[in-house]
Parts: structure tokens; C-alpha cells; sequence
């Protein structure tokens, strides 16, 4: 066994890591590495929309056709999802998972409190979050650079790092549910369903008026969308989603410090 949780944990989750983290920067590099030969398709796609839409997407109709709206459509509605699904993978095995493969005996036996081996592992799991996403910011970075892409840098830095909050909240999220269920494929069902349904009820709400109330409730309502290029950094969303995500790590320490496990 390596010298602590963080560590082991670290390691375990190498191949997921780097799988994500090179595919995810090949896939950024070329979606701005292609954005010179797409833009008038795309321009002609928002227009398409109508202004009202296409303005609640982009914030405004003069951004339709600019790279900052191309970034917004084809890469920030989905770099959610992609971290989501790395989370979801690595967050269901850190209780239930470890559970089920009846390692928690060895691990329950060293001198080290069960809110510290929560933590640690969280940490672990957030630094390979960090590390995917460092790799898609110079992925995005270089296929801007190679095509030649009239784009702030710096913006579109901070738009990648703005995705970071949010995977706070479903690593936290996915924590809860791994301490609380003690199925790993049950923890891994309910975050999925709670992201997919908190995407859906995002996304639908930009059509449909009377849904807005309600994606209030949704942790994709403060995720941004790339809101550094398009609006600016909204750090009363970064603070909701930090906050409840706490919240959520903390009832996550609290299931696990009652939890009987089994043998």
C-alpha cells in the first residue's frame, strides 16, 4: 500500500486521468484548430434560432459568428458533462466502490481518522480534475494559436478554469451518494441522473419561459457556459456552487463516519 490515501488514490485513477486528459485536449485543440472553416456554418445556425434564443445563448446578436459564441456552443455546453462523467466514475468507487471490492477492511486499519480518508481521497480525485483541465485549456490554446484565431487567451484560460467549480460540486455531489448507497452501479445512477436531469432542465429552460424558474435548482444554471468570454466571471455563481458543494462534502463526511460497513 502506498504512504497515505491521497496517494493510492492518486495512482488508481491514472489511466481514467490521462484517457480523459489527452482525449479531452486533442478534441479542444480541434474544435478551435477548425473554427475558421465552420464559422459562416455556425454564424448561419444561431441565426437560424432566432434572435431571442441565439441571445441567450451568446448574450448578443453582434457575438453570433464570433469565435467567443463558436466556444459557447461547441465546447462549454459540453466540457461539463465530460468532467462530469470522469467524477461520477472515480467518485462511486471511493466508498462503495471500495466497499464491494472488500478493500476497506486493510484501509479502515491504519491509524488515520474516516474524515481524513474522505478528504484525501476528494483531493486526489479533484487534482486529477485539475490536471484534465489543465491539459484541455493548452489543447484549446494550441488549436487557436495554429489556426489563428482572433481570441483572448487569457479569457479563454479563465473560461476553461471557470469549469472547475462545478466539478467541485459533483465531486462532492458523488462523494454523498458513494457514502450513502451501498451499491457503487446506485451511487453512479443517482449523480448521473441528477446531472443529466440538472443539464436537461438547463438547457430546456432557454426555449421554454416557464421552466426558467425552476433551473434555479440545477447546478448547470451557475456552471457559466463560458461566461468569462461571453459576460465575465459571475463570482456569486462560483460562491453557490463552492458552497452548496461544501454542504455536500460535509453530509458525505457525516454518512461515512455512521457508516456500518460490511464486511
Amino acid at each position: 500500500m502506498m504512504s497515505s490515501v491521497f496517494s493510492k488514490t492518486f495512482y488508481d485513477q491514472r489511466w481514467s486521468m490521462g484517457g480523459f486528459a489527452v482525449g479531452l485536449g486533442i478534441l479542444t485543440f480541434f474544435i478551435l484548430y477548425l473554427y475558421p472553416s465552420v464559422a459562416e456554418a455556425q454564424a448561419e445556425i444561431m441565426e437560424g434560432m432566432g434572435e431571442s434564443i441565439a441571445e441567450s445563448l451568446v448574450g448578443s446578436m453582434a457575438l453570433v459568428g464570433s469565435a467567443e459564441a463558436y466556444l459557447s456552443f461547441q465546447l462549454f455546453s459540453f466540457q461539463p458533462l465530460y468532467l462530469a462523467i470522469f467524477l461520477i466514475i472515480e467518485t462511486s468507487s471511493t466508498v462503495a466502490g471500495e466497499e464491494r471490492d472488500k478493500t476497506f477492511d486493510i484501509l479502515l486499519t491504519r491509524p488515520i481518522e474516516r474524515w481524513r480518508i474522505l478528504l484525501e481521497k476528494a483531493l486526489a480525485i479533484f487534482l486529477g480534475v485539475v490536471i484534465i483541465t489543465l491539459a484541455t485549456t493548452i489543447g484549446a490554446v494550441a488549436g487557436a494559436i495554429a489556426a489563428d484565431v482572433e481570441l483572448n487567451l487569457v479569457d479563454l484560460a479563465l473560461s476553461m478554469l471557470n469549469t472547475l467549480p462545478f466539478a467541485f460540486w459533483v465531486l462532492c455531489f458523488g462523494l454523498f451518494c458513494s457514502a450513502i448507497f451501498r451499491s457503487r452501479k446506485t451511487a453512479a445512477l443517482v449523480a448521473t441522473a441528477v446531472v443529466v436531469a440538472g443539464y436537461m432542465l438547463n438547457s430546456l429552460s432557454e426555449f421554454v419561459l416557464s421552466l426558467v424558474t425552476w433551473s434555479q435548482f440545477s447546478p448547470m444554471y451557475y456552471y457559466g457556459w463560458g461566461a468569462p468570454l461571453l459576460f465575465g466571471m459571475r463570482w456569486d455563481h462560483i460562491g453557490i456552487l463552492l458552497g452548496t458543494g461544501l454542504v455536500f462534502l460535509l453530509l458525505a463526511i457525516i454518512a461515512f463516519q455512521r457508516r456500518e460497513i460490511v464486511s
